[in-house]
């Protein structure tokens, strides 16, 4: 979709205050542009790259747990859970530990690899935490998507 015009685009890097999380409402006159090609005219604008900084606290998630050993290919989605105020994380992770596969219910392998939807909750959208139905936490099971909703999977890990 092409926006008409824009009276000002313009990406600044700004470090973000990650100290202070706040959930920014979004505004229907303002637009984050990454392609010039869904502009069809500008004045007094120009695209320009900002400045990426990583936060300190990164990585968001750490692979703690078996069924956690290759947290680098997450295909993560988030959603921001107003009536709950959390941020939600549904992401996946691939296993390549047989033994850890061979503990998995089936089906759940895609080409002899293991993959589990899983679920996190964050208060500040940066620190996320593994959690199970109705936001309680258990390190020993595994939660995972069943439709709109959360379904523990297994809790068959030592």
């Amino acid at each position: 979709m092409k926006f008409p015009l824009f009276a000002a685009v313009l990406v600044v890097g700004v470090r973000l205050f990650a100290a202070v999380p706040r959930l920014v409402v979004p505004d229907e006159k303002k637009h984050l542009v990454l392609d010039s090609g869904v502009v069809i005219s500008a004045r007094n604008a120009r695209l320009a790259p900002g400045t990426l900084v990583k936060d300190e606290r990164n990585p968001a998630l750490h692979a703690d747990q078996p069924w956690e050993n290759a947290l680098n290919n997450l295909y993560p989605n988030v959603l921001w859970d107003a009536e709950e105020r959390v941020f939600k994380l549904w992401y996946k992770c691939v296993l390549a530990d047989k033994d850890v596969i061979a503990k998995m219910d089936g089906p759940s392998t895609v080409h002899d690899v293991g993959w589990y939807l899983l679920y996190a909750a964050s208060q500040d959208g940066v620190a996320f935490i593994p959690r199970g139905p109705k936001g309680t936490y258990d390190s020993e099971c595994i939660y995972a998507m069943s439709g709109p909703a959360i379904a523990q999977v297994k809790c068959a890990f030592p």
